[in-house]
């Protein structure tokens, strides 16, 4: 569920031109709203396109306010920087999902910004070379899509990309927090994901 002008609305039913609010609040119109169905079963690389789920309150309280799911190299906008979802799996309130099938809906605007999905800050569509994972692309279609960030227009991000280091760190500390805090055993490898990402 997409935040907008009149309140949330689900992804799938925006269209370009639509208005959509951002983290910082402004109103922007929707540029393209790429989509894509998986069928994960026949994917060479599942793990590279398997869905992230995002707990309920993972980050606090309404953070997101219902369970979100994305793809795993799909940013949340926290402490300033841009974390993709797999690099944040624990295995509870961030978990990648064992899915046959999947299909995903991006929302890009005239620039890089911050959506609110769920009431969870995660970041717009950023066009990093891979538009034809996109079934609705207007070009050739990536047979085996890669959902997991391997190249990043950086000069066009809103904010730092992080895929590792001593803030990754302290948020997935925070969710570990979190999530024992609820009664959930944290794992404490990282997932096969996020290795996946961090030598990306």
């Amino acid at each position: 569920m997409i935040l907008t002008p009149q309140g949330e609305r689900p992804v799938e039913a925006l269209r370009p031109g639509d208005a959509v609010v951002t983290a910082s609040g402004e109103t922007v119109r929707i540029a393209w709203v790429g989509h894509r169905h998986v069928d994960l079963r026949r994917h060479p690389h599942p793990e590279r396109a398997q869905p992230v789920l995002i707990a309920a309150d993972a980050f606090g309280p309404g953070l997101p306010h219902r369970d979100l799911v994305v793809s795993p190299g799909h940013a949340i906008f926290v402490d300033g920087v841009l974390i993709p979802a797999g690099v944040l799996v624990n295995g509870t309130s961030v978990a990648q999902l064992d899915r046959a099938e999947v299909v995903y809906h991006h929302v890009e605007l005239p620039v890089h910004d911050v959506l609110v999905a769920d009431g969870l800050p995660a970041e717009s569509y950023l066009d990093c070379g891979n538009r034809g994972t996109f079934e609705n692309h207007d070009g050739p279609v990536t047979l085996h899509p890669d959902f997991v960030a391997v190249a990043l227009n950086l000069e066009l991000a809103c904010a730092p990309f992080l895929l590792h280091g001593p803030v990754v760190d302290r948020v997935r500390a925070r969710l570990a927090a979190g999530a024992a805090k609820a009664g959930a055993t944290v794992k404490p490898e990282r997932s096969l994901l996020a290795r996946l990402m961090r030598r990306a």
